[in-house]
């Protein structure tokens, strides 16, 4: 099948880099597929992570009342009889992902009535299946913007955990002062105690020299 660049007009490709920063490339050529080549949408998906792009596309195709099934020994899987607005009858959408470095590159068939669609031998297909595209590219900006929603709040729990940790340390602190105080003011009590009884041990030590000059006094009597 010839190759053609798949036919956006120049409104939607400004479109598509101003509001979804993924879209890399995208053309429509033949590529293989499990019953080898057919007509394929092929979409370059920049700084996307694999996982992710397949995430998405399984969610995206399950909202289309379908799902993603393998197809056996073969990496292309199949979603059946998928619900694309515009299209009628049954269509089936092939998908291959494949990570490519920082890039993701998705393949995808359509197929009606077992003809693999292209917007060449098929144009009236050609803007419900654009459409369907652009629908999953929004899909991956609101899954995006989740993960940032999602970072954004685990940095929110970390920054109330350090602040919780900041008042415990700030409650520590101040038993560890009113202990301290408690500590001083038993300690200044000690000290008055202290001295009253080194006061005490004065007199006593004074009363005890009293007794012993009367006592040396009574002995110089004696001899």
């Amino acid at each position: 099948m010839k190759t053609s660049i798949f036919r956006i007009s120049l409104c939607l490709i400004a479109f598509l880099f101003v509001q979804n920063s993924f879209a890399q490339d995208i053309s429509e050529r033949s590529a293989e597929s499990d019953e080898g080549p057919h007509n394929a949408y092929i979409i370059v998906i920049d700084d996307l992570n694999e996982k992710v792009a397949t995430d998405v596309w399984e969610d995206f195709i399950k909202d289309h009342k379908s799902k993603i099934k393998r197809i056996r020994k073969s990496k292309v899987k199949i979603a059946e009889e998928v619900e694309i607005p515009g299209l009628s009858g049954k269509v089936h959408v092939k998908s291959e992902i494949e990570g490519l470095g920082k890039s993701t590159e998705l393949k995808l068939w359509f197929i009606q009535n077992g003809t693999y669609l292209s917007s060449t031998d098929q144009p009236e297909s050609y803007d419900h299946i654009d459409r369907f595209i652009d629908n999953y590219f929004l899909a991956l900006d609101v899954a995006e913007v989740k993960v940032e929603i999602e970072n954004e709040e685990n940095i929110l729990k970390n920054l109330e955990k350090d602040l919780d940790k900041l008042k415990k340390d700030n409650d520590k602190l101040h038993k560890e002062i009113l202990k301290a105080e408690e500590t001083i003011r038993l300690a200044k009590e000690d000290i008055e105690t202290n001295l009253a009884d080194q006061k005490t041990m004065e007199n006593k030590i004074e009363d005890q020299k009293k007794m012993v000059n009367q006592t040396k006094d009574k002995l110089s009597k004696i001899q």
